[in-house]
C-alpha cells in the first residue's frame, strides 16, 4: 500500500513539473533592456564638385557714351573652372552653391558715326573675364542602369571685369589714330538654366556632364577723358561642362 502510495505521488509530482513547465513557457517573457542611444551625425548626403568647361559667349551689346551703338559685336570663345559643395536631400533633389571662373574672352566691334568720324574698332587687348557664384538647386529624375539625368536652375552674382577698350582710327583723322578706354569691374546679377546627365563611376564618385546656360548681367568701361564709358549689355553664354562629384559616405 505504502509502495503504491509513493509511486502514484512521485507520478502526480512528474506532471505538474511537465504541466509547470508549458504554462511557463504560455507566460509573457520578461523584456530585454532597452539600449538607448544618441544618433551621430550624418553627412551622407554632402557632396563636393569640380568643373571644367566651354564657353561660348552670345554676342553682346555694346554702346559707347549711351547712344553711340557698336556693330559687329562679338566675344571670343574661351575655358572655365570651377568648384563647389552641395547636398542631396533626397532621390530626387539635390542642391549646391558653385564658384566658377572663366579666362579671357576677347571682344571685337566697331562703331559708326557721322560727321567726319571714321570707323574705330576694338583690338586684342579688350577681354572679358567673369566670376559666378551661383546658388542651384536639381531635380534628379532617377537612377537608370547608373545613369542619372537631371533638369536645374540658379541664381547669384557674377563680377564681370572688362580690361579695357583699345581703338583704332584706320584712317587717322577726325580722332586720334590710337586711343584707350580703362578696364571697370561690376557686379550683377546672374541666372543659369540647365540639364545634364551624371553616371555613377563608383558608390562615392559620379560623372558629370551637363549644358548651362548663363545670364550675366553687364559689363563696363571706366570713363575716358570727356566722360563717356562703354557698357556691354545682354551678357549670356552656352556653356558644356564636364565635372566630377565626390559623395561623402
Amino acid at each position: 500500500m505504502l509502495k503504491k502510495l509513493l509511486s502514484t505521488t512521485a507520478l502526480a509530482l512528474c506532471a505538474a513539473g511537465f504541466v509547470t513547465a508549458a504554462h511557463a513557457a504560455d507566460l509573457p517573457q520578461k523584456p530585454a533592456k532597452l539600449v538607448t542611444y544618441q544618433k551621430q551625425q550624418s553627412f551622407d548626403g554632402f557632396y563636393l564638385r569640380g568643373d571644367v568647361g566651354y564657353a561660348i559667349p552670345v554676342a553682346p551689346t555694346a554702346v559707347y557714351g549711351g547712344s553711340i551703338p557698336f556693330l559687329g559685336e562679338d566675344l571670343s570663345n574661351t575655358w572655365l573652372i570651377g568648384a563647389g559643395v552641395g547636398y542631396v536631400w533626397n532621390e530626387y533633389f539635390r542642391t549646391d552653391i558653385t564658384a566658377d571662373y572663366q579666362f579671357k574672352s576677347k571682344f571685337k566691334g566697331h562703331t559708326l558715326c557721322g560727321g567726319g568720324c571714321t570707323p574705330t574698332y576694338s583690338d586684342e587687348r579688350d577681354s572679358l573675364q567673369t566670376t559666378t557664384v551661383l546658388a542651384n538647386a536639381y531635380y534628379d529624375f532617377g537612377r537608370f542602369s547608373g545613369f542619372t539625368p537631371y533638369i536645374g536652375a540658379g541664381v547669384g552674382f557674377a563680377g564681370n571685369k572688362m580690361s579695357g577698350l583699345a581703338s583704332t582710327n584706320p584712317v587717322g583723322s577726325g580722332s586720334p589714330r590710337h586711343t584707350f578706354i580703362g578696364g571697370d569691374t561690376r557686379w550683377g546679377l546672374a541666372a543659369a538654366a540647365m540639364a545634364g546627365i551624371s553616371y555613377n563611376l563608383s558608390q562615392n564618385l559620379l560623372l558629370d556632364t551637363n549644358y548651362r546656360y548663363l545670364w550675366l548681367d553687364e559689363a563696363r568701361t571706366k570713363n575716358d577723358s570727356i566722360g563717356k564709358k562703354v557698357v556691354y549689355s545682354d551678357l549670356a553664354e552656352h556653356q558644356v561642362r564636364l565635372g566630377l562629384r565626390y559623395m561623402f559616405q
